[in-house]
């Protein structure tokens, strides 16, 4: 890391991290810090990045007990990411690659793009325990650890997810119609084609999630984060916005109530 990379970092630190802990403050700076090197160019998402360094120890130094540093480092990453992008002179380049911890690879030219589906299998049984979750409709799992879990084609119809922790979740046509997922974290989880119809899904976070294709009707997504989200063919009749964060970062507040015309 060299010195003027350092010195970005604490002037991006400074602005972007007033009245923050101490441990979110070391990973925006550690977060910027690594992105600073690679510009305006996504390799891989902060999510997972940040994630990868906080599991191998990174936050855990810095004294993190409640998941600051981790998201310090991605608004960190973020950060820089713009900073890049505000600095970099017009382009008719083709848009980066994202890669996504999804089952789906797409990879971008400027005058193709291929995709590779990797088959998930068949649909997880009735009765699965994750992480002393029962897998079946009406399950009783607030505050469930499932991340990273591979529930395609799960029924968890009407359950109780509220607070559950289904970061990098593959729910792949899952049923979650009536679902409680209030305050959940499904962030960079795979959604597509899942049925969400009815469910309470106020202040979860849906950043980087791929939601193409899943069934949204009559949902509450008050408070809620789709950040960057992938919404292509999303239904989303009857659904309920209020200060949702869009997922091209617009708040539905601003953007006539709703999020439909702000998908990115």
């Amino acid at each position: 890391m060299t010195v003027g990379t350092v010195l970005m970092a604490s002037v991006a630190m400074l602005t972007g991290c007033a009245g923050r802990s101490k441990s979110y403050q070391d990973g925006f700076t550690e977060g910027y810090a690594n992105q600073s090197g690679i510009g305006a160019v996504e390799l891989i998402h902060p999510d997972v990045e940040c994630y990868s360094q906080w599991v191998n120890g990174a936050g855990v130094l810095s004294g993190d007990v409640s998941g600051d540093w981790q998201q310090g480092c991605i608004d960190g990453m973020r950060k820089a990411m713009r900073d890049a992008s505000a600095a970099a002179p017009a382009t008719t380049a083709s848009p980066p690659t994202f890669v996504l911890p999804t089952n789906t690879t797409t990879t971008t030219t400027p005058t193709t793009t291929t995709t590779t589906t990797i088959p998930l299998g068949p649909a997880v049984p009735v009765g699965t325990v994750v992480d002393g979750c029962t897998v079946e409709p009406n399950a009783q799992c607030p505050g469930a650890g499932i991340g990273a879990a591979q529930l395609s084609g799960a029924n968890l119809s009407g359950a109780n997810l509220s607070g559950a922790d289904a970061y990098l979740a593959v729910l792949t046509g899952a049923t979650l119609s009536g679902a409680d997922l209030s305050d959940a974290n499904v962030g960079s989880a795979n959604l597509s084609g899942a049925n969400l119809s009815g469910a309470n899904l106020t202040s979860a976070t849906f950043g980087y999630s791929n939601l193409s294709d899943a069934n949204l009707s009559g949902a509450n997504l008050s408070g809620a984060s789709l950040d960057d989200a992938n919404m292509e063919a999303t239904s989303l009749t009857g659904t309920q916005w209020s200060n949702t964060t869009c997922p091209d970062n617009t708040n539905s507040n601003d953007d006539g109530g709703t999020c439909a015309n702000n998908l990115g």
